[in-house]
């Protein structure tokens, strides 16, 4: 029986849901409009409803992701995508009285298509409601609304690449402010919602200089320790090391790729750290127990048929080979047309691919017999783009720039790839080590040195391609000058002068990535 299927007020509700936080989904089409399946959940891993999706759908063919709401914009950012799922959501939507455009990513961010219709009507159930945040909490920043009018040189907004740095920044702000003891909270929070205000408005310049005095206010406070804002504070020395042990067993689950034991652990541990925290020390400690041997069976577990299928070797050797040439001829230059039919047909080539890889049997012959003509498709978008094709190359005076771009969206996944293999590391020499279980606890906090590094120079960079010659074009440079001069203060944190050859568990090349970035952008913008 479906349990994530939803549809009509379920469906709004979760709309809203999705405009504060990332939301899993799956999505099988059927035959019919009314056939569809489409599910969503807040707290499910996207595998496990993407599994439903598979299961309780009438096709054979089914995607799953996250999906989020930006503006008038649901953004389902895919693990896996289905070709023309865009116009296929938009009609069923429409079809459940949810009048909003719909936008297909890939995993990496990537814009694979869209059904985007101007002046959709506005629907306040599929708002934010706007209520008083209480002591203690802060609302979760909105999308800043674009600007109504077309801007003109006189215009105080900005571009739509501005409104999502500063949509981040609020965001940030929100979760440093749920951060704080409540008395300190209460301070801040309706200064933030006014702030929140601003940008719905789409007044997007002051409600960046309101973020500006929100985040100098904040760096004066003192937050408190991190953790589950809901639990207690671990005053109990036996409930701090019940709360730290699920902390480590969370980590040593990040490697588990099945849905079903992914999903019964993540059941154990938050109900081991609910008892944990409510002082039923000898319940938490049952379920840890529980949770450690699922953990350990879920990483024995054979995977699926790859041991008894010959060519399930073939195909593992090949495929980070072929994503990586699909994702390079899906972005040429960073700017592309997602219809180009060209790009159309290498998307439902790859689907069928990997369809038939990931299905359950895993049907390796037929996902190999798809690789010349995965191969041929791929040659032939780098012809176009040697040709001049329009619809896939940039102009050549922008070039660099757009190449200087997809060079940081690279160096930002090596240094996550970097950073998850020092985190891996070191749960692996600490995690049985009494003495050290408090190191393997914190090691999900070693991603926030991250944060500051984020995809602001990305958009900064493609504002630079898109921008007219001349003077506006100059001020797009700077713009991206200032963000590659901040970027590089951030490299003078001490965790960056340490963390390649100095933490003590294994050489990495998180900071070395960054920087050689980073030179080659500069670089660029001269």
């Amino acid at each position: 029986m479906a349990s994530f299927k939803v549809e009509g007020p379920e469906l709004k509700k979760l709309v809203k849901i999705a405009r504060k936080q990332p939301v899993a989904f799956g999505f099988n089409p059927g035959a019919k409009e009314e056939e569809h399946y489409f599910g969503l959940d807040r707290k499910k891993p996207s595998k496990v409803v993407g599994k439903e999706a598979k299961d309780e759908g009438p096709g054979a063919k089914f995607a799953f992701g996250e999906m989020t709401v930006l503006g008038k914009e649901i953004h389902l950012k895919c693990e896996r995508e289905l070709p023309g799922m865009a116009k296929k959501l938009k009609k069923w939507l429409k079809k459940q009285k949810v009048a909003l455009n719909v936008v297909i990513l890939d995993a990496s961010g990537n814009l694979l298509e869209q059904d985007i219709e101007d002046n959709l009507p506005d629907d306040p159930e599929l708002e934010l409601d706007d209520a008083a945040p209480e002591a203690g909490s802060a609302p979760e920043a909105p999308v800043p609304a674009p600007a109504p009018e077309e801007p003109t040189s006189e215009d105080t907004t900005t571009t739509g690449a501005d409104a999502e740095a500063l949509t981040r920044r609020l965001k940030e702000i929100s979760a440093r402010i749920k951060g704080l003891p409540e008395d300190r909270a209460a301070q801040i929070a309706a200064a933030f919602k006014s702030v929140v205000k601003l940008a719905q408005s789409g007044d997007l310049t002051a409600a960046a200089a309101g973020a500006d005095k929100l985040e100098a206010a904040l760096a004066k406070l003192s937050p408190i320790p991190k953790g589950d804002d809901s639990a207690p504070a671990p005053d109990n020395p036996q409930v701090a090391k019940l709360l730290k042990a699920v902390e480590t067993l969370r980590a040593q689950a990040a490697p588990i790729a099945d849905p079903q034991s992914q999903s019964q652990v993540a059941d154990l541990l938050k109900e081991a750290e609910a008892n944990a925290g409510g002082g039923q020390a000898e319940a938490a400690l049952g379920l840890l127990k529980q949770a450690q041997e699922a953990i350990k069976a879920a990483l024995a577990a054979p995977k699926d048929a790859t041991s008894s299928d010959p060519n399930a070797a073939k195909w593992v050797a090949q495929f980070p080979k072929l994503e990586e040439a699909v994702k390079d001829a899906r972005a040429l230059d960073g700017k592309i047309n997602p219809d180009h039919p060209d790009l159309v047909e290498l998307s439902r080539l790859w689907q069928w691919a990997t369809d038939n890889a990931n299905d359950d049997p895993p049907n390796y012959t037929k996902a190999l017999e798809t690789v010349p003509a995965l191969v041929a498709q791929i040659k032939k978008l780098r012809a176009a783009k040697a040709a001049g094709d329009p619809a896939l190359n940039v102009a050549t005076d922008v070039k660099p720039f757009a190449e200087a771009q997809l060079k940081w969206r690279a160096a930002r996944g090596t240094m996550k790839s970097e950073l998850q293999k020092l985190q891996a590391e070191i749960v692996k020499v600490c995690a049985d080590d009494p003495e050290l279980e408090g190191v393997a606890a914190e090691v999900g906090s070693l991603s926030d040195n991250l944060i500051g590094l984020d995809a602001r120079l990305e958009d900064a960079l493609i504002a630079i391609v898109n921008a007219a010659p001349g003077t506006t074009r100059e001020e797009a440079k700077t713009s991206a000058k200032t963000l590659l001069a901040e970027y590089r203060r951030e490299l003078d944190a001490d965790f960056f002068q340490v963390v390649d050859g100095g933490n003590g568990f294994v050489s990495v090349a998180v900071a070395q990535t960054a920087r050689q970035a980073l030179d080659d952008i500069a670089r660029t913008l001269g």
